[in-house]
């Protein structure tokens, strides 16, 4: 759109140098009839003198056009120079914006998409927490649970190791009831065979 207007801009002035040009050729076309018409209309009764003068003035109206004529020349070549330059360096700045906004184009394009990317990453990040929330709310649980299992058991294991203890006192007992048994039991045996050995006795007598 800028590109479009320098350039309307500079076929403007174009077009006002070449307006210049025509109106200024129109006005040397219509001041050269003048002079023709004049100078065929002219009548021999005039004087020479007064003939002399109206060339002169002719002539002198005509280098003062022609005059007139150059400067404007050269002040619409000047403008056209100038206009020339104002769209050259227009077109170079229009350049140079286009590029930049091209640039700035490929970075923005570039940014939103590593803002989508992040956007994704933190997505992903954010399932994942919320994942190990999860997992740690289970093993609290479980940890829970373990550690009241493991009280219950601790508990368990006391009554069964007082249950031991009781068991093993009661064999400890039960042994010693034992040992004095087999005591007793010998003893009754020696006794036994005393006894036998003295019945033996006492029928081998006469």
């Amino acid at each position: 759109m800028v590109q479009s207007r320098a350039s309307g801009g500079g076929r403007g002035a174009g077009g006002g140098v070449c307006g210049w040009l025509a109106a200024l050729l129109a006005l040397w076309s219509m001041v050269s009839l003048v002079v023709i018409v004049v100078w065929a209309t002219w009548t021999p009764r005039a004087g020479t003198r007064r003939c002399e003068g109206q060339r002169h003035n002719l002539m002198e109206n005509m280098e003062g056009a022609r005059v007139v004529w150059e400067r404007e020349r050269e002040t619409a070549e000047r403008q056209r120079q100038i206009s020339t330059d104002i769209q050259t360096r227009l077109q170079r700045e229009i350049h140079n914006i286009t590029h930049t906004i091209t640039h700035i184009n490929q970075m923005l394009t570039y940014h939103l998409h590593t803002q989508a990317v992040l956007r994704e990453n933190l997505t992903a990040l954010q399932n994942e927490v919320q994942q190990y929330k999860h997992a740690v709310d289970k093993l609290t649980t479980e940890h829970t649970h373990c550690t009241a299992l493991i009280e219950e058991l601790q508990v368990n294991l006391t009554h069964e190791q007082h249950q031991l203890d009781s068991c093993s006192s009661l064999c400890d007992a039960a042994r010693s009831r034992y040992a004095a048994a087999e005591s007793q039991r010998k003893a009754c045996e020696i006794h036994t065979k005393y006894l036998h050995t003295q019945l033996q006795k006492c029928e081998l007598r006469p």
